[in-house]
């Protein structure tokens, strides 16, 4: 007696048990076409994050400033090389750090 593999029966209308199901594509939400392009995170709001996160490192440091240096005067005056350095530094680190970031994400 010839015992051959009989394929299981189902009932008419159900896939088999080891078919593949297919699952219809599902729509990018609408909130996803905004921020996200085909590259990643659309240049307009990267822009938007770098001036965003520019403008909160400012005022940390203003803030910082104002906390160390309470009575610096504000009016315009002539800088010494050595402080129009340190500002200009600190002004390099914050876009660095700001651009590091966007990088990231």
């Amino acid at each position: 007696m010839n015992h051959a593999a009989t394929p299981p029966t189902t009932e008419p209308g159900t896939p088999a048990p080891d078919a593949p199901i297919s699952v219809p594509a599902a729509q990018p939400s609408t909130f996803h076409k905004i921020f996200i392009g085909k590259d990643g995170l659309r240049a307009g709001w990267s822009l938007l994050i770098f001036i965003a996160l520019f403008a909160a490192f400012a005022a940390c440091v203003r803030f910082a400033a104002h906390r160390l240096f309470p009575s610096a005067p504000h009016s315009a005056q002539v800088f010494a090389p050595s402080l129009a350095l340190i500002l200009e530094s600190i002004q390099f680190l914050m876009v660095f750090v700001a651009a590091c970031i966007i990088s990231k994400i």
